[in-house]
């Protein structure tokens, strides 16, 4: 007889929400897509776990002609601690990694929900290997203009982004 038990028999899963969220907009050119900072922090009971998976989940209302349109998230490690007033659109680049940590593409008529697969980011965070800075996404419509973002929408992606992993 053979006996087969899922993942989650062995793994724990728990949601972790964002302790900061900002949106940068270009002041100098308004068809520049907006950029999301984001930053949680990983409880030090999975540090040092062995981290399954890890997702970034919520949900992105995007308002645009094309349902058929497809929608990019793409994301990216901070290299260092970034604050609000210190960096800003023009100069965030400077401590942000150039190895896309996940990246999740969906058309617009199908859904404004996204999962996107950030384990090896995370992983690395547990294991002490990288030092847990945030991420930074860019949001892109492919083959259409670049999505805009208000400022004050950080705070509402705040309470509307989780962080999302199984471990054991």
């Amino acid at each position: 007889m053979l006996l087969t038990l899922s993942v989650a028999t062995f793994a724990a899963e728990t949601t972790i929400g964002l302790n900061r969220c900002i949106v940068f907009n270009d002041t100098t050119d308004s068809y520049a897509p907006s950029k999301i900072g984001l930053s949680f922090i990983l409880p030090d009971t999975l540090m040092g776990k062995e981290i399954i998976y890890a997702e970034l989940k919520g949900k992105l209302s995007v308002h645009n002609n094309g349902l058929d349109s497809l929608f990019e998230l793409r994301f990216y490690p901070f290299n260092a601690e970034w604050r609000e007033g210190v960096y800003g659109y023009q100069n965030i680049d400077v401590i942000t990694d150039s190895m896309t940590a996940g990246v999740y593409t969906i058309r617009l008529g199908d859904s404004s929900a996204f999962n996107v697969d950030v384990t090896s980011f995370v992983r690395e965070i547990a294991l002490r290997e990288r030092s847990n800075f945030g991420l930074i996404g860019t949001a892109d419509l492919l083959g259409d203009s670049n999505i805009r973002l208000p400022d004050a929408l950080g705070e509402r992606l705040r309470d509307i982004i989780k962080l999302r992993v199984i471990y054991k």
